[in-house]
């Protein structure tokens, strides 16, 4: 029960940095306040909720989409891995890799 709590606070905590990330002011300070990092350990400490993967994904991608140097953060935080690991795992959720493909694309090239 309280894995389903923490879970569900991981949701709210990347969906919040997800609606955040629209405006290039708020990305700025998502990035520069740890927020990416954030949003890639929800995603590493729960690889079975399919909700914290769909908002870490998208996120992610609003993130580093235009930005290089949060890009290659990204990266180097091991971003391609987690991402791919989504796609792998939960290949069955169409509406989750419409998501995810975007991001790990977007970190395949350099900007």
């Amino acid at each position: 029960r309280r894995l389903l709590h923490v879970q569900e606070a991981q949701v709210s905590g990347c969906r919040a940095l997800l609606n955040l990330a629209h405006e290039e002011k708020h990305r700025t300070l998502i990035f520069e306040h740890g927020g990416t990092d954030l949003i890639l350990s929800s995603m590493q400490q729960h690889p079975s909720s399919a909700k914290v993967q769909m908002f870490g994904c998208w996120a992610i991608h609003k993130m580093i989409h235009r930005n290089e140097t949060v890009r290659r953060h990204v990266e180097e935080r091991g971003g391609r891995e987690i991402i791919a690991r989504v796609v792998q795992d939960l290949a069955h959720d169409s509406s989750l890799l419409a998501l995810c493909i975007p991001a790990q694309q977007t970190l395949a090239q350099p900007q």
